[in-house]
């Protein structure tokens, strides 16, 4: 992954640490990334995490974030194994809210392994950004 874009903040190449230090990014509970076949570790930006935080109204239809997040991984996975395998990152879509959400399951080899998970507005490929801002 070469850029990720979160607001007024560009991440640019930084380590995974920085950006969760500075909540930019926020780990997924290392075990369901493991339960969903991931070896490294899952990041997702702030942005997917509010989206994929269910409101009250849908944890009173059963809804959890827990489940949310493996259903989320499940499509990173699959999107992963449908992409050229010289490509660094793939997109992908989940619905959360009756919404279809577009998002970015990312390769990042800098530093420390890692996969990120963002939402199509904050990435940027290569420098050509895929958003509408």
């Amino acid at each position: 992954m070469n850029r990720i874009e979160n607001r007024d903040n560009l991440i640019h190449n930084r380590g995974a640490e920085q950006a969760i230090g500075d909540g930019t990014l926020v780990r997924v509970d290392p075990e369901l990334s493991q339960e969903a076949g991931f070896r490294w570790p899952v990041l997702i930006s702030q942005e997917v995490a509010s989206v994929a935080a269910p409101t009250q109204e849908e944890q009173q239809l059963g809804q959890s974030l827990e489940g949310r997040l493996w259903g989320m991984l499940w499509m990173a996975r699959v999107a992963i194994n449908a992409a050229d395998p010289s490509d660094d990152a793939a997109p992908f879509e989940v619905m959360f809210r009756n919404e279809s959400i577009g998002l970015w399951v990312c390769i990042d080899t800098a530093g420390s392994p890692a996969i990120r998970i963002v939402r199509s507005e904050e990435y940027i490929q290569k420098g050509q950004n895929h958003s509408s801002a």
